[in-house]
């Protein structure tokens, strides 16, 4: 494996997550695809100035400048590289440049943020105010909305400033009636079915589906309408709690696969996700426009 000066912007590289040991005069490093002892001194310095880089971007200059600095041969790289310390930057799916997560519920967002901490292409925001910021950019960025206590008005909002900023992309996440509800990805430039479209769908089912003289779903209407502001609230046990948050997780994850595995990462683009908290149940499916909603108008 050879590097090129120069090339900054086509040569990135990513250092891969691993763990290290100091065990008397060697180094112990233990990657995903193995264990590995060094013994050389400046061989040892470098894998320990990458530990510093790790979840991190670097480029090829920068790779280089190490092997000097710590006079390398530049022959370890194909170590490097075989042992997946560091690997060749790929590109997001689809185009994606960075991947934001925002709940108002700051606890979710807390530990999002301590899950993905290596990971530089997903990013936490703390306020609507930076959410904003950030859409009105109208960049080919994706965000996605988690709303433990579910509303109907402030998600509204939401879909009507992803539909104005055509090259975003967004999927809400939200609990209601038991359930974990995360949309399929919208983007208006795309013509894909929003937020509204997955919810008049899941407001019909809940309207009709019930055998009961006033069904789950009429009350929540007539609640709204009472009261624009209504949140719904849930109350969860603590693994039903990290339930719903391995969902998110594994929903972001799945978002941030590189484009060389598209074929398995297709699905976030055009499949919902219903996650029943009682049971433990994931089920997907394909989306479709709602008759009654005006996003592909």
């Amino acid at each position: 494996m050879t590097i090129e000066r120069g090339a900054k912007m086509t040569c990135q590289y990513k250092v891969n997550p691993f763990v290290t040991y100091d065990l008397n005069d060697e180094l112990i490093i233990q990657t995903k695809v193995g264990i590995d002892k060094i013994t050389e001194k400046n061989r040892a310095k470098l894998i320990l100035e990458l530990r510093n880089s790790i979840g991190k971007t670097i480029d090829g200059d920068t790779v280089l400048d190490f092997l000097n600095k710590l006079k390398i041969d530049e022959g370890f790289l194909d170590y490097l590289f075989n042992r997946q310390i560091v690997s060749k930057k790929i590109p997001l799916q689809m185009g994606l440049q960075d991947i934001y997560f925002y709940s108002p519920d700051k606890s979710y967002s807390k530990k999002i943020r301590k899950i993905f901490e290596n990971e530089e292409k997903i990013k936490i925001l703390d306020t609507e105010e930076d959410l904003v910021d950030k859409v009105r950019l109208n960049q080919s960025d994706l965000f996605i909305i988690f709303y433990r206590e579910y509303s109907k008005a402030e998600a509204i909002g939401w879909r009507d400033l992803f539909k104005y900023h055509a090259n975003t992309f967004s999927s809400m996440a939200y609990i209601y009636n038991e359930y974990l509800y995360i949309d399929s990805l919208y983007s208006a430039k795309w013509n894909l079915p929003c937020h509204l479209c997955h919810k008049g769908f899941i407001e019909n089912e809940h309207r009709i589906g019930a055998e009961e003289n006033v069904t789950y779903q009429i009350m929540i209407d007539e609640l709204f309408e009472s009261d624009h502001g209504f949140k719904l609230s849930h109350s969860f046990s603590n693994s039903q709690e990290l339930n719903i948050l391995t969902q998110l997780c594994n929903f972001i994850t799945k978002l941030s696969i590189p484009t060389s595995r598209l074929a398995n990462a297709h699905s976030p683009f055009i499949n919902g996700a219903v996650f029943d908290i009682q049971e433990n149940v994931l089920s997907k499916g394909t989306t479709r426009h709602w008759e009654l909603c005006d996003c592909y108008e």
